[in-house]
């Protein structure tokens, strides 16, 4: 059974995106749809799309590798992860998620434990930073 609020508009959205292929906010409902959803493929769908309309979206950027991490696509994570720490250095959750990723799923708790550290350092007042902590202390 299908439980997200979302879906109720999912055929509306998939048709605003069907008569405007470059509507982002339809692509990134969609993606957050399917994320809710518990639907990775599908979501990886959306938001692929939505970020190939407009690239500079940090946040999407993380939740395809968060779908790419559910999908068991690990590499793919550990890459889009990575991009977005690259590109958007201070979007934290993105930086956060990496860490995550790498304890685990890949195993690499010490790398996992510097990448903790630098984000409750860098981001001490954001949530992401208060969970970075969390885990140092946990």
């Amino acid at each position: 059974m299908d439980i997200n609020p979302y879906s109720d508009h999912r055929n509306a959205y998939i048709d605003r995106l069907n008569n405007n292929p470059l509507d982002v906010e339809a692509a990134v409902y969609l993606g957050n749809t399917y994320y809710d959803n518990n639907e990775p493929a599908q979501a990886i769908v959306y938001y692929t799309i939505a970020l190939q309309i407009k690239p500079d979206q940090p946040d999407v950027k993380t939740d395809l590798g968060a779908m790419y991490w559910r999908a068991g696509i690990l590499s793919y994570a550990e890459r889009t992860f990575r991009e977005v720490v690259g590109d958007f250095p201070g979007f934290a959750n993105a930086k956060l998620n990496l860490g995550l990723l790498l304890q685990q799923a890949l195993g690499r708790a010490t790398e996992a434990h510097q990448i903790f550290r630098d984000v409750a350092g860098d981001f001490p007042n954001e949530p992401a930073g208060r969970k970075a902590l969390e885990l140092l202390q946990g």
